[in-house]
This record gives structure tokens, sequence and C-alpha cells, in this order.
């Protein structure tokens, strides 16, 4: 009975929370750009590249840019910008200037865009689950 109550329990918990993924606000060209991580995003980026083990790395300070490239090249993407991983690439390098970007910046926005692949729970009001 005690296993039957404790899921009871977990399935109330989980009805009444979803996972929230950020809106995040992304730059390129002198353009601001608001997309939001999906699942879909998520599977497109760690075809490539393990969000995980990226952070591992990050956090140890040993910041792969390739593989921030792959993370802001496909969210530029999301968001309707034709920008390729290489292209993305280049620009952290200042080869592709248009981007009007630096490397510090590319850097600092990959960073926080990778933060937003990894979702939050919140509560969920009752009128937010009629929507």
């Amino acid at each position: 009975m005690l296993h039957f109550q404790a899921l009871v329990h977990l399935l109330s918990f989980l009805v009444h929370r979803m996972i929230v993924y950020p809106e995040v606000s992304i730059e390129w060209a002198g353009k601001t750009y608001d997309t939001k991580v999906t699942m879909k995003i998520i599977n497109k980026i760690e075809q490539s590249v393990s969000l995980t083990g990226l952070i591992v790395k990050v956090q140890s300070g040993e910041v792969p840019l390739s593989h921030l490239a792959v993370v802001y090249g496909n969210l530029l993407r999301s968001a309707g910008v034709n920008a390729s991983d290489d292209y993305v690439y280049g620009a952290m390098f200042g080869v592709e200037s248009e981007c009007g970007l630096s490397q510090q910046d590319i850097i600092a926005a990959s960073a926080a865009a990778l933060a937003a692949c990894f979702p939050t729970n919140v509560p969920v009001s009752k009128d937010a689950k009629k929507k």
C-alpha cells in the first residue's frame, strides 16, 4: 500500500507542475531575436554536442568554442536566422564581421543560451492548465 500512495503522491505533484523553458533573446547582425528553447532544439543540439558534458567543461574552465557555436547556431536558426554553425564559429574569431558581435559577446550569449536548455519546474495554476 505504501508504494501505491507514493505513486499517487508523485503523480499529483507532476500534474500540478509543468516544465518551463525560458524565452531567450539572442543577437546577430545588429538585430535581436527571441526564441524559446524546446525539446526539438535541444535534440538538434545534442545530435552534435552533449549539453551536460558541455556544462561540465565550461564549469571546469575549458570552453570548447566549437560546441558553443553549435548551441548558438541552433538557437539562431530556431529564431529564423540563416546562420550555419561554421559561420557562427567563424564569427567568434572575427572572420564573419557582419554579425556585429565579439567573441566574448558570443561566448556570453552562448552560455546564457546553454543555461536556458535546462528547464525549471514551476507550479501551474489551475487557470494556466485550461489554456
